[in-house]
C-alpha cells in the first residue's frame, strides 16, 4: 500500500489518500504521518480516502493493532473529526471495526463518521465539532 499525506491549508484539513493492497507496515506509517502533521496542526481535522485501497488481505488483528496504535497518542487527536471514505463493503466493516474499537478501548474525544463520497466527507469536516 501507498499513501499521500498533506495539510491542505484552505481547508484545515490534513487529506490521507491511500492506494494498492493495505498491510500494516503502510498502515502504521501512514498513521505516524498523520499524528505528525496532527502536532503541528493543532486545529485540522483529518480526511482518510482508502476508496482506491485493497483491503483483502487485512485481518481484525491488524485493525485491533491500529486501534491501539491510535488510542495510545489520543491526546494528540483529541477534540477532531476524522473523515474515512471507502468504496467498498470489506472497506467499510475494517473502519467501522476501528472505529468501534477505539470507542471501547476508552477513546471518545474524536468524532469519527464513514462516508462513500469525499465531497460528502469534506463538508461534514467543514462543519462544527
Amino acid at each position: 500500500m501507498e499513501y499521500n499525506c498533506a495539510y491542505n491549508p484552505n481547508l484545515n484539513i490534513i487529506e490521507v489518500s491511500t492506494y494498492g493492497t493495505a498491510n500494516m507496515t503502510a498502515l502504521l506509517a501512514m498513521q505516524d504521518s498523520i499524528f505528525g502533521l496532527c502536532l503541528q496542526k493543532k486545529s485540522a481535522n483529518i480526511l482518510v480516502d482508502h476508496s482506491a485501497t485493497n483491503a483483502s488481505l487485512l485481518t481484525m488483528d491488524d485493525v485491533s493493532a491500529i486501534s491501539c496504535s491510535t488510542v495510545s497518542l489520543k491526546d494528540t487527536l483529541r477534540m477532531r473529526k476524522c473523515a474515512n471514505v471507502v468504496a467498498e463493503d470489506l472497506q467499510f466493516g475494517f473502519v467501522r471495526a476501528w472505529e468501534l474499537m477505539i470507542e471501547f478501548i476508552g477513546f471518545t474525544d474524536i468524532e469519527t463518521r464513514i462516508f462513500k463520497n469525499r465531497d460528502e466527507a469534506v463538508e461534514w469536516l467543514k462543519a462544527g465539532f
